[in-house]
């Protein structure tokens, strides 16, 4: 399956992404950070706190059960 290289967003989200990376930009003092790069920033995020909790469901897995 090909990588999608264009997402299509509603105008409400269209326009908080615009706030968000104007934010970004003045927050973290770099003016030229694109929407691509808060997307995936957004996304390496998210994909951490999900790996995360996988991780710790694992490790409470491979725990001996006291009875």
């Amino acid at each position: 399956m090909p990588y999608r290289k264009r997402l299509t967003l509603d105008t409400a989200t269209a326009r908080s992404l615009r706030k968000l990376v104007k934010w970004r930009r003045s927050e973290f003092g770099k003016p030229d950070l694109t929407e691509e790069q808060v997307v995936a920033s957004l996304v390496e995020q998210e994909w951490q706190a999900i790996d995360q909790m996988y991780q710790k469901a694992a490790e409470i897995a491979q725990e001996p059960y006291i009875f």
